[in-house]
């Protein structure tokens, strides 16, 4: 507001003759660069905002890059039945109870 204040006593100083339409459009065109510079500053707070995220994901890259698996089978793998899995348990806590589960499961091919 004492922005606009300021360009209308500029203006009306400069000549006698007030222009409201020229005064007008300079109103909206400030108004659209606060608009874009309000715009420009979310869209740099959201970058700000996925920084720790991007970082992680590169964190969690170079752990990867430095626990990969070795090949260590000299055997192609052949799915030509089914796989099976069996006597297998799982285990977990909640809530100071601890419960387990076991189970079989079979993967069958057609």
């Amino acid at each position: 507001m004492l922005f606009i204040i300021i360009v209308f006593y500029f203006t009306y100083q400069s000549s006698q003759e007030f222009n409201f339409a020229a005064f007008a459009v300079i109103i909206y065109i400030v108004q659209k660069i606060f608009v874009y510079i309000q715009s420009g500053q979310n869209k740099l707070h959201n970058i700000n905002a996925a920084v720790p995220y991007l970082q992680n994901v590169l964190r969690y890259q170079d752990e990867i890059e430095k626990h990969i698996e070795k090949n260590e089978g000299g055997k192609q793998f052949s799915f030509k039945n089914n796989i099976r899995f069996s006597c297998q348990a799982i285990i977990w806590m909640a809530q100071d109870n601890i419960g387990q589960s076991r189970f079989t499961r079979s993967v069958w091919s057609k």
